[in-house]
């Protein structure tokens, strides 16, 4: 039996929070950036 420390488990949680942040901002720069090229065409 694998004893995973609650601390880790806590770290796990944290990373995945700011990754789906982080996955957010990159989303609305993506679409702020498509907005920009169809604006300039």
């Amino acid at each position: 039996v694998v004893h995973i420390p609650s601390s880790k488990v806590d770290l796990a949680k944290e990373y995945h929070a700011k990754y789906k942040r982080l996955e957010r901002i990159i989303e609305d720069i993506t679409q702020d950036t498509l907005k920009k090229i169809k604006k300039g065409k």
